[in-house]
């Protein structure tokens, strides 16, 4: 039953990055002002400059705050390997099976975390992933959207979310 997850999972995240690497900073930016243009909220340029404005400016380049928001999502490229050893069940010669599965349990990680993680640097920009974040956490007085901009950025790169959100 773990193979089944962890392939649907997988398989999934590949789409995802498939849809994020295939769209284009334009799209999206014509996207998200569709849908905000439809909630009353800020358009993309707006919502960027507003968060900016917020939080002081947006960092030129990477800094340690940023990174260490990363060890969770990094932690688990370890760990999930050894849970898996424990839950997995009988192993056929265990001193080498073990020890591949990891290793390719971790490879497979950071390959799915840089491609994802640059396609959609990409896709929204370097501005655009501190103004999400900052509104993610502050949700300042001027954000009128209903849903939080991480979910919107989501929703308009997959269209079939936004009919789901339509009929809930």
């Amino acid at each position: 039953m773990q193979k089944v997850f962890v392939t649907w999972s997988l398989i999934g995240a590949a789409i995802a990055g498939i849809i994020i690497s295939t769209t284009s900073h334009a799209e999206f930016v014509s996207m998200r002002n569709s849908w905000a243009a439809q909630t009353g909220s800020l358009n993309w340029g707006a919502t960027v400059s507003a968060a900016a404005a917020e939080m002081e400016g947006i960092p030129e380049t990477w800094n340690w705050k940023a990174t260490l928001g990363l060890m969770l999502p990094i932690s688990w490229i370890a760990v999930y390997g050894y849970i898996i050893t424990f839950i997995g069940g009988e192993v056929k010669s265990p001193r080498t099976n073990i020890f591949k599965a990891q290793i390719l349990n971790a490879a497979i990680c950071i390959v799915f975390l840089l491609w994802v993680g640059l396609a959609y640097q990409r896709m929204v920009g370097w501005e655009g992933i501190h103004a999400l974040a900052w509104t993610d956490e502050e949700i300042f007085h001027i954000y009128s959207n209903p849903f939080y901009d991480e979910l919107v950025a989501t929703e308009v790169t997959f269209p079939f979310i936004k009919e789901m959100v339509a009929k809930s």
